[in-house]
């Protein structure tokens, strides 16, 4: 098969010499399987002996020099430039005369994520995935998240996500196969946690009262509640003016994703009059 979809079985083209155009053509043969090649199983034809006497050589066809065996290529390069030799019911050896990039399907790739959360662990909104295929270079990849299909994406995979249990699924892949165990991380996302850093003695004779407030949550906005008003944004340091009383000021961090504090930091003050 080329990469862009056409059949061609090379045994065939061999055997009978087809006008089928091979020149410049790059065939992809998976090593692993037992038998990688095309069967004639169920052909008339029986000009070739089965595939296992299928051998690749270089361009040199020169006799009587021994081809590679098929099953001993794993670990050549791809995209090599190769030849098909096959030896017939007659003991006497053939080989396309056309030259072609011969793709040498690898092992199945393995996926290892590199960085980035870990299963069981936690994190932010904002995460980063970075990963490769430690067994072949070059191997494209596909992600998912959630379980939803697999997408092509590259390292590093830039996420921003709502809280909860998420899950991030890898997969390396190469002109010969995807890596059928993806590598997986499930983790939790939690939301921002806010913190005052800054607030009024707990009794004071101040009419105003200043607060400064942080994120975990880098890029975070805020908003801030004084006793039983209403909630709305505000941005640190916040100032406030307040009569004589006990007062309470409440802050909470949202996130860049737009999960919110839910547990937010709080401040309690008396103003007295003197």
């Amino acid at each position: 098969m080329t990469p862009d979809g056409t059949a061609v079985d090379l045994i065939d083209v061999a055997c009978r010499f087809s006008t089928a155009d091979v020149s410049g053509k790059d065939f992809i043969v998976d090593d692993r399987a037992t038998a990688p090649l095309p069967s004639l199983s169920g052909s008339t034809d029986a000009c070739w002996r089965d595939r296992e006497m299928i051998q690749v050589s270089n361009y040199s066809l020169a006799f009587p020099s021994e081809p590679t065996q098929l099953a001993a290529l794993n670990g050549h390069p791809a995209n090599g430039d190769w030849k098909i030799r096959v030896r017939s019911n007659d003991g006497n050896n053939a080989g396309l005369s056309s030259g072609f990039g011969f793709i040498l399907a690898a092992d199945d790739p393995d996926t290892a994520i590199t960085s980035g959360p870990v299963s069981g662990g936690q994190s932010g909104s904002s995460v980063s995935f970075g990963f490769g295929s430690p067994n072949v270079a070059g191997a494209t990849f596909e992600c998912s998240l959630d379980a939803a299909p697999f997408t092509a994406c590259a390292s590093p995979q830039v996420l921003n996500l709502r809280a909860g249990i998420r899950t991030f699924e890898v997969r390396a892949r190469t002109l010969g196969g995807v890596d059928p165990t993806p590598a997986q991380v499930v983790w939790t996302v939690t939301p921002p946690q806010t913190r005052i850093t800054k607030h009024p003695k707990r009794r004071t004779t101040k009419r105003r009262a200043t607060f400064g407030f942080t994120s975990t949550a880098a890029g975070s906005t805020f908003q801030c509640k004084l006793d039983r008003r209403p909630w709305r944004a505000c941005t640190s340091p916040e100032r406030v003016r307040v009569k004589p009383g006990r007062h309470v000021f409440r802050v909470r961090a949202i996130d860049t994703a737009g999960n919110r504090d839910q547990t937010p930091a709080k401040a309690v003050w008396r103003r007295t009059r003197h």
